[in-house]
């Protein structure tokens, strides 16, 4: 697996619950793939033998710099609807609603923020953007990263259809211009503020709008989940992703996984 990188991002509280996993299962990684760890938290600095672990400050930033200074204290940009915000602004999201994720820019620009940090350091191959939720249980391969991007694309996601993408994993190529410009465009549509003016301000569903807007070409990693397609692809053969209230269990249910269901790992899984 030449020339690739891995990021990811979490909190210190997201680190306990799941980022120091995410580290230690890293070990199933060719060992020449670099993983770098961002955080506005100052974590352990730990490391599987032999694999390069870069850890990063989100504060090193500057987009994320100027997020935080503006928006830090507004709560209608952390996705609580129970407080006064903009005339105009998110007209569909419901009155004392509760919490939002659609409307938590502020949650979600890090992850942003993070992808523009590491690939301005980067600059060569291809940087796989997984979540710190994600778990490794199987060796991945050498070509894996070629597999879920191949040649001749700037992105690849986990399409799905009449609804956003799920971006627990990207592609980014940063070998093509296109994918740069998409990495810094989608960081200045948060530092900006031009992202409060879009339908939802979750990075999924800002990916897809500002992958369409400007016709980039992007590989849809084959799936077949419209729920959890990220272990319903080529992905679910080596990781896990324990998204939402998976990560209280510590896994995701067998009985969810479709295209891998035969593999131990998904045998031996939680059943609802």
């Amino acid at each position: 697996m030449t020339d690739v990188n891995v990021v990811t991002s979490c909190s210190f509280a997201g680190w306990e619950k799941y980022g120091r996993r995410f580290v230690e299962t890293f070990d199933q990684w060719p060992k020449s793939v670099v993983l770098h760890i961002v955080s506005e938290d100052d974590l352990p600095k730990i490391a599987p033998p032999n694999h390069k672990v870069v850890y990063w400050a989100l504060n090193r930033s500057r987009h994320w710099r100027s997020f935080d200074a503006t928006n830090k204290g507004l709560l209608w940009t952390q996705g609580t609807s129970s407080c006064p915000r903009p005339e105009g602004i998110a007209p569909r999201w419901r009155e004392n609603s509760g919490h939002n994720f659609r409307y938590d820019a502020y949650k979600f620009s890090k992850k942003v923020f993070a992808i523009d940090l590491v690939a301005e350091h980067v600059e060569y191959g291809r940087l796989l953007w997984i979540d710190a939720d994600v778990l490794t249980f199987a060796p991945v391969p050498e070509d894996l990263a070629v597999k879920v991007l191949p040649d001749g694309y700037a992105l690849s996601h986990l399409h799905r259809i009449g609804y956003h993408s799920e971006c627990g994993f990207v592609g980014y190529n940063l070998g093509d211009p296109t994918a740069i410009r998409f990495i810094k465009e989608f960081a200045k549509l948060y530092d900006s503020g031009e992202v409060f003016k879009l339908a939802e301000w979750h990075d999924s569903w800002v990916f897809d709008w500002l992958r369409n807007k400007l016709m980039i070409r992007a590989y849809p990693i084959p799936h077949r989940s419209k729920g959890h397609p990220f272990i319903n692809s080529e992905l679910g053969k080596y990781m896990d992703h324990l998204k939402g209230k998976r990560k209280d269990k510590g896994r995701s249910y067998g009985a969810e996984q479709v295209v891998n269901a035969k593999l131990p790992y998904w045998q031996q899984g939680l059943r609802v």
